[in-house]
């Protein structure tokens, strides 16, 4: 039976955009066409580092200029890191609500300093209805790394077999399961609700 559900933030509860975010990266390296440098699958290391709170923010943002030849202050740049970041998804705190009286909830997200201090204040009452918020730059470990999931299990004393994790990455999804959780991928977060109401059906085929 299913009592449990970790849920991933960017792309499933607060919408990403790569291509508004590649952009005006591109416009930064002053590119006239646009490459896709950041995406949710493929990204260069020191956006991972910074994730996996490896670096802080001040060497962030000097291996991004150095690394992806870029020249800007530090404001021009965190408002272009920042254009990755759109909003809530509609509906999702009414959902975790809901499900808050029947599941116990956690967040588990890979997210660096700059982005939870622009988010932050926005998704307060979101935060809030999750026993617990992991964040991946202040565990030094990110997804799919099996540390962060095994972390997450051991703090909240969550059995794998009895706990969901959804996720809109294939990567974290296979790392999740291999674990003996049950992993739900998202390819497109307005069907979110068609799965949470298929949440009874889980439970009944676990």
């Amino acid at each position: 039976m299913i009592k449990n559900i970790i849920f991933d933030l960017g792309g499933v509860i607060y919408e990403l955009d790569f291509d508004r975010f590649n952009h005006n990266l591109a416009l930064l390296q002053q590119q006239a066409n646009p490459q896709q440098i950041y995406s949710r699958l493929k990204q260069p290391s020191v956006f991972s580092d910074y994730e996996r709170g490896a670096i802080d923010t001040p060497t962030f943002r000097d291996r991004v200029r150095e690394e992806l030849g870029i020249a800007a202050s530090d404001e021009t740049l965190d408002r272009a890191w920042n254009s990755l970041l759109v909003g809530l998804f509609p509906g999702r705190k009414a959902m975790l609500e809901e499900l808050s009286q029947r599941y116990r909830l956690a967040l588990l997200s890979n997210i660096n300093s700059l982005h939870l201090e622009y988010i932050e204040s926005e998704c307060q009452a979101i935060f809030q209805l999750f026993e617990h918020c992991f964040f991946s730059y202040q565990l030094g470990t990110r997804k799919p790394e099996l540390e962060i999931f095994n972390l997450v299990l051991d703090r909240m004393n969550f059995i794998p077999t009895e706990t969901l994790f959804i996720d809109d990455s294939p990567p974290n999804i296979e790392a999740a399961a291999s674990l003996g959780i049950k992993a739900i991928l998202v390819k497109e977060p307005s069907k979110l609700a068609t799965i949470i109401d298929q949440l009874p059906e889980l439970v009944e085929g676990s």
